[in-house]
C-alpha cells in the first residue's frame, strides 16, 4: 500500500524554506507528497528584473514553485487561491469549497500573514 504525505503551506515557497528536505527525502522514499499552497504569494516583493517574462508576481510565484516541486519531487501542488494577506489592513476572501480527484473535500478558513498560517501548518501522513 503507498503512503501519502501532504503539506500544507501559506505561500509559493513555504514547500522549500524549512522542509524542502524532508519533503524530499519522503519523495525519494517512494512516498506521494503533495503541497496545498493557500495564496499565490502576489503580495510579495520581486525585483523587477526577476519579473522579466512574467505578467505578474503571482505568475512568477507558480512558476518559481513548479521549480522547486520538481526538485524536490512532489507528486502535485494544490491551490486553494486564497488572496495573499500582505501586510496587515488587507482582508482575505474565503475559500471555495476544495474538491481534489480522490473526492477528498475540505474548506480552508483565511487567515492573515505567516504569523496564523505557521500555527496552522501541519504535515499529515496519510496510509
Amino acid at each position: 500500500m503507498s503512503k501519502t504525505l501532504v503539506f500544507f503551506g501559506a505561500h509559493p515557497d513555504d514547500e522549500s524554506f524549512g522542509p524542502g528536505s524532508t519533503l524530499a527525502r519522503y519523495a525519494s522514499a517512494g512516498v506521494k507528497v503533495y503541497y496545498v499552497c493557500s495564496t499565490g504569494g502576489e503580495e510579495g516583493t520581486v525585483a523587477p528584473e526577476h519579473l522579466k517574462g512574467h505578467a505578474s508576481i503571482a505568475e512568477l510565484r507558480s512558476a518559481e514553485l513548479k521549480c522547486a516541486g520538481e526538485a524536490v519531487g512532489l507528486a502535485g501542488v494544490f491551490h486553494l487561491s486564497y488572496r495573499d494577506s500582505g501586510m496587515r489592513g488587507s482582508e482575505l476572501h474565503a475559500s471555495p469549497l476544495y474538491t481534489d480527484s480522490k473526492g477528498w473535500k475540505g474548506q480552508w478558513n483565511a487567515w492573515k500573514g505567516h504569523r496564523k498560517a505557521s500555527s496552522l501548518r501541519a504535515m499529515i501522513y496519510l496510509s
